[in-house]
């Protein structure tokens, strides 16, 4: 996943399937434009995305589009999207539907993506134990000709897994209780969760798990008692209680056929993709 500054902001941008004997250096390249302040203008990033462009199996992906990511309110991402996609969206070969998205956000991707004529592909920031709850399908062999689909012949399927419909924040939740869980069966020293975070206290011993800290039961009680809150809400029993406070609008439909999608007029910016229509 590729930071990339944008005026006021940042997009993230999933870059796939790195050829071998160069994923090392264009990951520098990328990063190099990411922390590099001098290197942030529109010449330079169309250089980065022809760059990916012109290698043929890589896949390159606008992830969650919609999520006011920079926290700048809904109106100005939204306007900062607009200008991103009008100055860089011929470089994107798909949008993102996120499994840990709420339902509303994914559903005016969806929208958005048909109404730019621009396919969808799934990705997770699961970040625990469970596997992602939305998926892409394919017949294709490898990950090359999964990409020439997207990027070719503009087309994809995803499904819904019947996880996704679990609320979101609970999903959340469970994620933080599973990283922060005890792991017995983990080789020594990987085991319980501050010996798998790391601090760098400027002592000059460089970066150390919390456990070399004196943290010998998990840090203070207020710390312990915060970590078993968390895991509490996220376990199966919290589970109603969630369902029952989230908003309809985020509540994930039974039937796809059945649901309405709005697709918004974006002719405007449609000019920058290629006309034939995604599915």
């Amino acid at each position: 996943e590729w930071t990339v500054p944008f005026d006021y902001g940042f997009f993230h941008v999933g870059v796939h399937n790195l050829p071998k004997d160069r994923a090392v250096e264009i990951t520098k390249t990328l990063l190099d434009y990411t922390f590099g302040k001098e290197n942030h203008s529109d010449a330079k990033l169309r250089e980065m995305f022809a760059m990916l462009s012109e290698l043929p199996g890589v896949l390159v992906v606008l992830n969650h589009p919609l999520w006011d990511i920079e926290i700048v309110g809904r109106e100005r991402h939204e306007a900062l999207l607009t200008s991103f996609i009008k100055r860089h969206g011929r470089w994107i070969h798909a949008f993102e539907i996120n499994g840990f998205r709420t339902w509303s956000e994914n559903k005016a991707v969806i929208e958005m993506a048909e109404a730019l004529g621009v396919p969808i592909a799934t990705g997770g920031d699961r970040h625990g134990c469970k596997p992602n709850t939305v998926i892409n399908l394919t017949n294709a062999d490898t990950f090359e000709e999964f990409a020439n689909e997207i990027r070719v012949e503009r087309r994809s399927e995803v499904v819904l897994m019947p996880e996704y419909e679990h609320p979101l924040h609970w999903r959340q939740l469970q994620s933080f209780s599973e990283i922060l869980s005890h792991y017995p069966e983990f080789v020594d020293g990987r085991r319980r969760w501050f010996e798998r975070v790391f601090f760098d206290s400027g002592d000059g011993q460089g970066a150390r798990d919390l456990s070399t800290y004196g943290w010998v039961y998990g840090g203070p009680a207020w710390l312990r008692a915060a970590i078993w809150t968390l895991g509490f809400l996220g376990s199966p029993k919290m589970r109603p209680v969630f369902r029952a406070s989230r908003k309809r609008r985020d509540r994930v439909p039974t039937d796809a056929a059945t649901t309405e999608f709005e697709i918004p007029d974006l002719d405007e910016i449609s000019r920058v993709f290629p006309q034939e229509s995604a599915s």
